[in-house]
């Protein structure tokens, strides 16, 4: 209970009034929303970073490329659904929204 409400409370900055509108399903879902978004952030940084030292060092042979100086994880290909090159089809998707339960209760 007590990492629930500081969650609430310090993360999501829901008033402790407020904190019974809310289902433990909505909270860990704001909860993961905002992590998402942290790492957004997080990444965007490191990407910006790589490019000022790619921009920086003026000395680059020809053809070299940003993504040489080092590769995310992020960027690596992980073979997960959904990712880089392994999208997902039209035929995937409609079987996904037959069998899934969140597409079943009527969510889309």
């Amino acid at each position: 209970m007590q990492f629930i409400k500081g969650v609430c409370f310090g993360v999501l900055q829901i008033k402790p009034i407020e904190l019974d509108q809310y289902s433990i399903s909505d909270i860990w879902d704001a909860y993961l929303g905002y992590w998402n978004i942290e790492k957004l952030k997080k990444r965007e940084e490191w990407e910006m970073a790589r490019w000022i030292g790619y921009l920086s060092n003026g000395n680059w042979k020809k053809g070299t490329k940003v993504k040489d100086l080092g590769t995310f994880e992020w960027e690596k290909a992980s073979g997960m659904k959904g990712t880089g090159g392994n999208a997902w089809t039209k035929a995937e998707i409609d079987e996904l929204k037959k069998t899934h339960p969140m597409f079943k209760n009527g969510r889309k």
